[in-house]
C-alpha cells in the first residue's frame, strides 16, 4: 500500500500544481492566488497527517470523511479551470472566506488526530456494538432482503414527495434508504466476513438487473443524488476492498498505462459530458415534478437532453435557472452538477457572508437550533419533556432560517449551507473552539465503526451500506451543530432498528 500511497501524492500533486499555475497565468489577482495556496497547503496537510497506509489501515471510515472534505479544496481550481473561470467564480469576499476554510480544515485535522488517542484507550461504543452483533457477518439472502426493505422505503418517500433527495421531513423511513446499497454488499463479502474465501460471484445479473431498477427510479423520480448514491456508494466499497484486501492491485491500479489513459478520458468525456448534460437536465425538468407522472419526468428529460440546441441555451443561462427559488442565492459554481457536489466554494462564501451580514451569533438561528435539538426526540417524548411543540412549524433547514433573518427569504427552500458559515452564525467566531470538541467527539465515534480482527479490518454490513454517507460527511448541508445532533440521536437510533432489522432477517435466512 505504501507504493500505492506515495505515487497517488505524487499524481494529486502535479495534477494540482498544473491547475494552480493555469489560474495564476489566466486570472492572476491577489485573490485568485489565496485560494489557490490554500488548495495546496490543504493538500500538503491532508497528505501529512491523513493519507498514510497506517492511517488508512486503521481509521478507514474517518480516512473516507476527511477525504471527501479535502475534494473540497482540492477540486475547485480544477474544474473552475476546466469552465474557463478563476478560483473566486462568483465569491462575494474570497480572501474571508478562504482563511476561513483553512482553518476550518486545520482543526478538523487536529481533531482527528487528537481522536485517535481516545479511540485506542476507550472503545466502550465499538464494544457495545459488539455485543448487539453490529459486527455479525450476515447471509447474501438477508443482503436482498435488505435491499427490499430500502426499496419498499424508497417507493414510499417517491409516492409522498419529500424534497429534493426524498428526505427531508422523512423521518424514520429515511433511516432505511441506506439499505439499497446492501445487495452489493454480496459482491464485497470480505470487507465484513473474515472466515469468507473467495469465489467467483453468481449473482452479478441480479445485481445489474438490480442496478437498473434503482437507475429507474432514480430518473423517473427526477432525482440526481439518487444517481450519485448508486454510483458512489458501489465504487467506495470497491476502492476499500483495493485498499484493505487487495492491495496486490493496487500497483497495476496506479500504473498508467495507453489502454488506462484512453479509458480515463473516455470516463471524463462521458462524466463533463453526456452525464452533466443529464443532470443538467434533471435540474431544469424537476420544477414540474409535481405536475408530471414519473413516465413523463423521464420522457422529458431524455427529450431535453437530445434536443442540442435547448442544452446550449441551458448552458448559457444557467445562473438563472439553477436560481429559481430566490434570485439572492445562487449555488451554481461549476458547470459540472456532479463535481458541484464536492467543491462548491460558492456555497460556503455565500454563507459567510449572509453570516457576517447582520448580529453575530444570529439571534433567530440560535432559536431555531434549540428547537430542533428540543423536537429531534420522537413526538410523545417532545410533548411530555416540553410540551406541545408542532414540527412542521421548524421544518426547514437551517441555511433557510439565516437567509430569512437576512433578506427574508422564504423559508421551507431546504437550501444547505457551508459549516463555517453556520458555525459563525450559530456560536460566533468562537466557532473553531466549538467544532474542535465537536469534531474530536465526532472522529472518536467514527472509529468505533470497524473492528480488527486477526489484523484484518472489518468493515460490517451496516457501516459498509453507509460508505457514501461518510464520504460526504462534511460537505455542504446543515452545518455542525446539526452534524452533532445526529451524531448522539439520528445515528444511534438508525443503528438499532438496523441492527434490528439484521437480527430478524437472519433467523428467517439464516
Amino acid at each position: 500500500m505504501d507504493f500505492f500511497v506515495k505515487r497517488v501524492k505524487y499524481v494529486l500533486r502535479i495534477i494540482l500544481l498544473i491547475a494552480i499555475a493555469f489560474q495564476i497565468v489566466l486570472f492572476g489577482n491577489i485573490e485568485v492566488i489565496c485560494g489557490c495556496v490554500v488548495s495546496f497547503l490543504s493538500l500538503e496537510a491532508f497528505n501529512y497527517t491523513v493519507f498514510k497506509s497506517n492511517i488508512i489501515g486503521n481509521h478507514p471510515v474517518t480516512f473516507l470523511a476527511i477525504t471527501g472534505l479535502e475534494c473540497f479544496t482540492y477540486f475547485a481550481p480544477i474544474f473552475t479551470l476546466i469552465d474557463g473561470n478563476p478560483i473566486t467564480y462568483k465569491m462575494e469576499n474570497p480572501n474571508s472566506t478562504f482563511m476561513w476554510q483553512l482553518i476550518y480544515i486545520c482543526v478538523t485535522l487536529i481533531a482527528f488526530r487528537i481522536s485517535i488517542k481516545f479511540t485506542s484507550k476507550y472503545p466502550f461504543i465499538r464494544n457495545c456494538l459488539y455485543r448487539i452483533g453490529y459486527f455479525q457477518p450476515v447471509s447474501n439472502k438477508t443482503l436482498w432482503f435488505m435491499g427490499l426493505c430500502g426499496l419498499v422505503a424508497k417507493v414510499y418517500l417517491l409516492t409522498n414527495q419529500y424534497g429534493d433527495d426524498v428526505t427531508q421531513g422523512a423521518g424514520t423511513v429515511s433511516i432505511f434508504l441506506p439499505f439499497l446499497m446492501a445487495p452489493y454488499c454480496t459482491m464485497f463479502r470480505e470487507l465484513f466476513d473474515s472466515n469468507y474465501k473467495y469465489k467467483e460471484s453468481n449473482n452479478k445479473t441480479f445485481i445489474i438487473l438490480y442496478t437498473v431498477v434503482l437507475l429507474g427510479m432514480a430518473i423517473a423520480s427526477n432525482s440526481r443524488n439518487s444517481i450519485v448514491t448508486i454510483i458512489m456508494g458501489f465504487f467506495l466499497m470497491y476502492f476499500m476492498k483495493l485498499l484493505l484486501h487487495d492491495t496486490s492491485q493496487l500497483k497495476r491500479f496506479v500504473c498508467i498505462t495507453k489502454k488506462k489513459f484512453i479509458t480515463i478520458l473516455i470516463i471524463f468525456f462521458v462524466v463533463t459530458g453526456p452525464i452533466s448534460d443529464f443532470a443538467m437536465a434533471m435540474v431544469v425538468v424537476r420544477s414540474a415534478r409535481s405536475d408530471l407522472s414519473a413516465f413523463q419526468l423521464m420522457k422529458e428529460t431524455v427529450d431535453l437532453v437530445m434536443d442540442r440546441e435547448s442544452m446550449d441555451r441551458i448552458k448559457t443561462t444557467m445562473n438563472k435557472i439553477e436560481n429559481i427559488s430566490n434570485t439572492d442565492w445562487d449555488e451554481t459554481y461549476v458547470a459540472n452538477l456532479f463535481a458541484a457536489r464536492l467543491c462548491n466554494y460558492l456555497v460556503a462564501d455565500k454563507t459567510i457572508y449572509y453570516a457576517e451580514k447582520g448580529d453575530i451569533p444570529n439571534k433567530q438561528l440560535m432559536e431555531y437550533s434549540i428547537m430542533r435539538i428540543k423536537t429531534i426526540f420522537p413526538q410523545p417524548i417532545v410533548n411530555f419533556l416540553f410540551g406541545h411543540i408542532d414540527k412542521s412549524e421548524i421544518n426547514y433547514s437551517p441555511m433557510d432560517c439565516l437567509l430569512a433573518s437576512r433578506i427574508g427569504h422564504n423559508r421551507q427552500s431546504y437550501f444547505v449551507g457551508g459549516d463555517v458559515g453556520l458555525g459563525i452564525a450559530t456560536f460566533g467566531y468562537a466557532f473553531p473552539i466549538f467544532q474542535l470538541f465537536m469534531y474530536i467527539l465526532l472522529f472518536s465515534f467514527l472509529d468505533q465503526y470497524v473492528i480488527r480482527k486477526n489484523d484484518i479490518v472489518i468493515i460490517p454490513v451496516i457501516t459498509l451500506i453507509s460508505l457514501y454517507g461518510f464520504f460526504y460527511t462534511f460537505m455542504a448541508g446543515n452545518g455542525i451543530l446539526f452534524r452533532f445532533i445526529s451524531l448522539f440521536w439520528a445515528v444511534p437510533f438508525g443503528i438499532l432498528l438496523k441492527v434490528l432489522l439484521l437480527k430478524f432477517t437472519s433467523k428467517i435466512f439464516g
